[in-house]
């Protein structure tokens, strides 16, 4: 199972947003407040060296829960 097999985007979900280095793609912690996303972006290039980033809207994504089977449902006979 594949982590787009448990979670599906949400018609009318709320969006966040975060920022995404333009460079490996990687994106910060769901923010806001604007002085986390400083603070991951500094840290960010830092570590890295990167410099060029971008703002990024998304969709939330709501697990779907697995179907369980009623216990109290009859079984057929082996």
């Amino acid at each position: 199972m594949t982590q787009r097999d448990v979670l599906v985007p949400t018609d009318g979900a709320p969006t966040t947003r975060m920022i995404q280095c333009t460079e490996c793609e990687e994106r910060s912690p769901l923010g806001p407040p604007l002085a986390a996303f400083a603070r991951w972006a500094l840290g960010h290039a830092d570590v890295t060296g990167h410099r060029e980033f971008q703002q990024v809207t998304t969709e939330l994504l709501h697990a779907v829960l697995p179907v369980v089977a009623d216990p109290s449902a009859p079984t057929a006979a082996p």
